[in-house]
């Protein structure tokens, strides 16, 4: 793939990474069940890491000016969702021709299975213990809530079912990947979306 059908197919991503911001479910705990990640996922597998860094930096922007929690929201959900982007990234430079421009190559090769689940596996453990210290940091001292106060919280084990809130955004984030992932995986592996892109 060229450079130019590259940047053009990134920012068509982050496109769509935009509109579904605007069809967020809110959950009445501060934060949203979305699809938003879900182009970015695309876009590091079928483009490679410059392409999925394209369609990141141009639908962070867009997050943050449009989310009414601003940058903290936008940063919050880029840090959330980055371990599974990575995931798909690595995977992603693994399976592709290395004959061929290493940057600029699109992955065309099936991954291991087993590679995959293991590290999306690695992925939610990485997302919860991220997202789970950055809100308990950023998100509480916002709402006028000491991070002292909550020490036990943000140290627990972060897999736990609670009922704290810090407990039940730990669970959403959880089922945020799960649904993340699945639709990614039928997407990939199940359509004709890599040969239709790459025709």
């Amino acid at each position: 793939m060229n450079k130019i059908k590259l940047i053009i197919t990134a920012t068509m991503f982050a496109v769509l990474s935009m509109v579904l911001q605007l069809t967020a479910l809110e959950t009445g705990t501060g934060m949203n069940l979305d699809l938003v990640a879900v182009p970015w996922v695309l876009s590091a597998f079928l483009l490679g890491p410059v392409g999925g860094a394209i369609t990141v930096a141009v639908s962070y922007l867009f997050i943050a000016l449009q989310s009414s929690a601003g940058w903290v929201g936008a940063t919050i959900k880029l840090v959330a969702s980055l371990p599974l982007v990575a995931v798909f990234a690595f995977v992603s430079i693994r399976t592709k021709n290395f004959s061929k421009n290493l940057i600029f190559g699109t992955s065309s090769v099936n991954p291991s299975r087993a590679l995959l689940f293991g590290m999306f596996s690695l992925a939610i453990v990485a997302r919860v213990l991220i997202a789970h210290t950055v809100n308990a940091w950023f998100t509480f001292p916002m709402f006028g809530i000491p991070v002292d106060a909550n020490i036990d919280s943000l140290f627990s084990v972060p897999l736990r079912v609670s009922v704290s809130w810090i407990g039940i955004i730990d669970v959403l984030n959880i089922i945020q990947s799960l649904i993340e992932f699945a639709i990614v995986y039928v997407l990939i592996f199940k359509t004709k979306i890599r040969e239709r892109l790459h025709a």
